[in-house]
């Protein structure tokens, strides 16, 4: 129910600006506070500086325009919350501040944006990550929640951790042989499962065939080793929404199978 930042993350020359939004200090921050999620209840409130959870000291700076502390921060806090509960020791305006926290279940995935002109997307077990430029082409929430949910899909599927497992390799060598049959295979779910997630999130499933032509004709998509071509990709997804519809009709409850 909390987003977290720090100074580290962003690009160099903009400290003036940062302290002007977020207030200074030597210590990651509380970004945003989820409207009546675990840590509104508790009282975490935007601005807050994080200096330790559960007692162990949120790690030191890292270099400018890294990442690395807040996903050391957030690492720390799974790690806390991981019985349910995580004691946060926080300064507000200065002062210190003691919090329990008692989490909710929810998304084991996190979302984030990059700045990028790119149309791209990714996903690697536990991020799923975007690009403003895929943001931007989107029209509208239903095709950008279709491109998000390609991407989620592989998290919940596991699909790093079995292309790892099968020895996968990363790189130049993942578009040929074994490799790039088995991370092929991986999209292929990715596509179909995305349609369950639209349908079940209330967004209509023709999004996903609306995404996928547009993104087609924009990148003259005709596929490659590992990703089926992009009027592969819309068959896919048309044949997976008439599984679910001709469950629906059946009284069934849709349910995805590898």
């Amino acid at each position: 129910g909390l987003q977290v930042h720090d100074s580290s993350q962003y690009a160099r020359g903009g400290a003036r600006d940062l302290a002007a939004a977020f207030g200074s200090g030597p210590w990651p921050k509380v970004l945003a506070v989820a409207e009546g999620g675990a840590a509104a209840r508790a009282g975490v409130k935007p601005n807050d500086s994080i200096l330790a959870i559960d007692g162990k000291p949120v790690p030191r700076a890292a270099r400018q325009g890294s990442y690395a502390r807040v996903g050391a921060t957030l690492a720390l806090l799974d790690q806390g919350l991981a019985d349910g509960h995580a004691t946060l020791a926080l300064e507000r305006a200065g002062k210190p501040l003691r919090i329990d926290l008692t989490g909710d279940r929810g998304c084991a995935s996190r979302f984030q944006l990059k700045i990028s002109k790119g149309l791209q997307g990714r996903a690697d077990g536990g991020y799923v990550e975007v690009t403003t430029g895929l943001v931007a082409f989107a029209p509208d929430d239903a095709e950008l929640a279709a491109a998000i949910a390609h991407e989620l899909a592989h998290n919940i599927l596991r699909h790093r951790a079995r292309l790892d497992a099968a020895g996968v390799k990363r790189g130049l060598l993942q578009n040929f042989g074994k490799n790039a049959r088995l991370t092929r295979e991986t999209e292929v779910e990715a596509d179909r499962l995305s349609v369950y997630l639209l349908d079940r999130a209330g967004y209509p499933m023709a999004a996903a065939v609306a995404f996928w032509e547009r993104f087609r004709r924009a990148i003259f998509d005709f596929g490659d080793n590992t990703h089926p071509g992009g009027k592969a990709r819309v068959a896919i997804v048309r044949a997976e929404i008439v599984r679910i519809e001709a469950a629906k009709a059946r009284g069934e409850v849709p349910g995805f199978v590898p």
